[in-house]
């Protein structure tokens, strides 16, 4: 049984307070599966023959598409008649939020890192910065400005970076 994804309660501006429900979004489907990783993406499967991957990112509380950020989505397998009118055909490149996005990098001891974000506001990662500074002055804080919601920090193993001779 296919299913579809509906975005709604849309806004153009990520910041706004919508008194009111918003735009309605586009449709998409028919999917095979639809799969939300710890709420920062959520990834389908295209049910026709390109059997084509996609996903949409989850930024802050809101997906972005096509220009607007969305509040809600619905994931459903029947397609009413007044749905059927939103139904377009998904292009991954309109799911490129070029929105900023920041993140902390927390060093444990200097050495473990851990990524804290994203943040919806650059006010409130800088205020979670002092927070941490304050709960602990050994740990290295450094801030992460991107314009990607998806970034990953690792630590190297302390044999990885001998060299050859010092093994």
């Amino acid at each position: 049984m296919p299913a579809y994804i509906e975005l709604f309660h849309g806004r153009t501006d990520p910041k706004e307070e919508l008194e009111d429900w918003g735009s309605p979004g586009p449709v998409f489907g028919p999917l095979q599966f639809v799969h939300t990783t710890y709420a920062c993406d959520i990834k389908f499967n295209h049910a026709d023959e390109s059997q084509r991957d996609g996903w949409l990112n989850v930024t802050g509380d809101l997906v972005y598409y096509d220009g607007v950020y969305y509040g809600d989505w619905s994931v459903f397998t029947e397609l009413s008649d007044d749905l059927k009118e939103r139904l377009v055909d998904f292009e991954q490149s309109k799911a490129e939020s070029h929105q900023n996005c920041w993140y902390l990098i927390r060093l444990h001891g200097g050495i473990e890192p851990e990524v804290i974000g994203p943040f919806p506001t650059e006010t409130e990662r800088n205020e979670r910065a002092r927070e941490l500074r304050k709960e602990n002055d050994e740990d290295v804080i450094v801030q992460l400005n991107s314009t990607d919601s998806k970034v990953a920090v690792n630590a190297y193993s302390a044999g990885y970076l001998l060299s050859e001779a010092d093994q």
